[in-house]
């Protein structure tokens, strides 16, 4: 299987240019099932979880169960079923200093991972972390502050009082992008 940890960074780093990311694009989701689909079912399953055991198998194991579902099943909900999954490795990850080993460009999928997360703690966390790289990634910062946003306004009994939320000028910004 460290062939595929190795093919998941090497596609979603080296050979697809950013950009890519944020786009809405039939074919490039296609691919991403097409090459990824079989992996992500076996992660499900529990038979990825001992990638989490280094830093890259850990990195590619939050982009399989956290990003690729997004692409390979956009606009359904099984494109939450390794959110998780994808939370726990992401905390993980920070709990061993993983993402300090690579660069903000990279490090930012270990704390995206912790935004579709169900609790607070998560959010939180991937608030925090996010803010430490602002500077370099504006706009995971400002699409962190507004998922715990968004997660404070749907969840009333979550105290989110003293959390510095995006302003509103912000928060259009991240929605035009």
């Amino acid at each position: 299987m460290q062939n595929t940890v190795q093919s998941i960074l090497k596609f979603w780093f080296d050979e697809i240019h950013p950009k890519q990311w944020d786009m809405v694009n039939p074919a490039f989701d296609f691919e991403i099932k097409e090459r990824f689909a079989l992996a992500y079912d076996l992660a499900l399953q529990g038979l990825c979880d001992e990638w989490q055991s280094t830093p890259d198998g850990a990195l590619a194991f939050v982009l399989l169960t956290g990003v690729f579902p997004h692409y390979m099943y956009r606009g359904d909900y099984k494109a939450f079923d390794g959110a998780v999954k994808a939370a726990i490795a992401g905390n993980s990850a920070l709990d061993k200093g993983y993402d300090q080993i690579f660069k903000a460009s990279k490090r930012k999928f270990f704390y995206t991972a912790m935004l579709h997360s169900d609790h607070e703690k998560d959010l939180s966390r991937a608030v925090q972390a996010c803010a430490a790289i602002k500077d370099i990634e504006p706009v995971t910062y400002l699409r962190a502050q507004k998922a715990f946003t968004v997660f404070c306004a749907a969840d009333s009994s979550v105290l989110c009082a003293g959390l510095n939320n995006a302003p509103d000028k912000e928060l259009a910004f991240v929605d035009k992008n």
